[in-house]
């Protein structure tokens, strides 16, 4: 068996995950803390942004990991290091988490557990996610089992209104909460490129398969579709560099995927293309593959100090995109089908490659125009409860929405259960 990744951060920094579900701090009872279930390991790695940005914390919202056979297995095959900032507790439930009454669990993953965990009314619970996309995961009815939800801005508050998930009294009086960029992760090791840089790459990031039957799947791997239309966007901006990041889970459904991740490097390889794979969020298998059949493709570090810029990304409908407005770099998103959100449509048609879109001129115009169609796009996306909140650190985010949470304004309200 393939040893699997160990959890470290993006950086670099190793994560330390325990055996017990004791607090990360003092033994007082915890104001809030981070549950996640998830089926992988390279889960952990989706969080740690958000500890390193401030809007979680590991003396105030330490993050625990359920416990699962499958994770078990996978934490006993890894290289384990020591604790730093957002390291893991393994506990069994939210009931299993030192939790005071009235305290705070923060959701980054949409999971079944959570529907049991919800039930624990001496607690409140808040759906963050850990991103923003036009995925139809973003909008699932579950979310209506959580006492507060965050949305990154008027585009994910309209998606949850449309869907008749969230009523306008849910949004009025604060239940449903635009938390702008706060739960959108970023890499510092990627930036836009400028003039003076000489070599700057195409960033490709296919996303996974999706659960279930296959509506959900928006990646761009199938048939080799996303490495056809890479090719024809090397061609238009006469680049020569590629980096390559794979979603997390890619793979883990559907093997084919993985097939066509390395036969569509190869084909680039075989074209001379510079290609460089950036796997720190891989799971163990896509690593696995790539060692295997890809030994001489460069890996970079995914640090500081190795920035990489970026003429511009190519991505499929997921939290990339959001990832990407954030640290203001042009990219072009992949589309399975001709259907806009009606919301962003006037300015999104122009930067979506579709089915039957020309690539090689649709990115010599989107990159005319980049600058202010993304601005544009950057304003639907990300909004703010209140006004003062966009300029507030993460720190302080994190405060003002605990406070929130915890003056519970909606259930509290007349005719309301507390």
């Amino acid at each position: 068996m393939a040893m699997a990744d160990s959890p470290s951060g993006p950086h670099g920094e190793a994560l330390h995950v325990s055996g017990s579900a004791r607090p990360l701090g003092p033994s007082t009872p915890l104001k809030g803390a981070v549950y996640v279930d998830s089926p992988v390991v390279s889960a952990i790695r989706q969080i740690r942004p958000f500890f390193e940005s401030g809007i979680f914390c590991r003396a105030e919202t330490p993050l625990f990991l359920k416990r699962r056979a499958s994770v078990d297995v996978q934490l006993r095959f890894s290289r384990l290091r020591g604790a730093q900032a957002g390291s893991v507790e393994r506990c069994r439930s939210v009931t299993d988490m030192p939790l005071s009454t009235g305290g705070v669990v923060f959701y980054p993953f949409n999971s079944q557990s959570n529907l049991n965990a919800v039930t624990n009314r001496h607690v409140f619970h808040v759906l963050t996610l850990h991103g923003e996309s036009n995925k139809s995961a973003s909008q699932r009815p579950a979310a209506r089992l959580y006492d507060y939800v965050t949305a990154a801005g008027p585009l994910a508050r309209d998606r949850y209104l449309e869907a008749r998930i969230f009523s306008r009294e849910d949004v009025d009086n604060g239940r449903l909460l635009m938390m702008g960029d706060s739960f959108v992760q970023g890499l510092p090791w990627i930036r836009a490129a400028t003039n003076r840089d000489d070599d700057p790459a195409i960033l490709y990031c296919p996303t996974w398969e999706g659960y279930g039957d296959g509506r959900d799947c928006y990646s761009s791997l199938p048939d080799r579709r996303g490495f056809h239309i890479l090719e024809a966007a090397l061609r238009a901006t006469r680049s020569t560099r590629v980096v390559i990041k794979p979603h997390p889970y890619l793979g883990l459904l559907r093997r084919s995927l993985i097939h066509d991740l390395v036969q569509g490097i190869r084909s680039l390889k075989d074209q001379r293309v510079r290609v460089e794979l950036a796997l720190g969020d891989a799971n163990w298998l896509t690593r696995a593959a790539c060692r295997l059949h890809l030994p001489r493709v460069t890996r970079l570090h995914e640090t500081r100090e190795q920035i990489i810029p970026l003429r511009m990304g190519l991505c499929d409908v997921s939290g990339m995109e959001a990832i990407m407005l954030k640290q203001r770099i042009p990219h072009m998103v992949i589309t399975r089908s001709a259907d806009i959100p009606e919301a962003i449509g006037a300015f999104y048609l122009g930067k979506t490659i579709r089915p039957d879109t020309a690539v090689d001129h649709a990115v010599r115009s989107y990159l005319d125009a980049a600058e202010d169609t993304d601005a544009q796009h950057r304003t639907r996306v990300f909004g703010y409860q209140e006004p003062a909140l966009e300029q507030m650190d993460s720190a302080a985010r994190r405060a003002w929405l605990i406070d929130h949470v915890q003056r519970n304004p909606f259930w509290t309200r007349a005719g309301r259960p507390a």
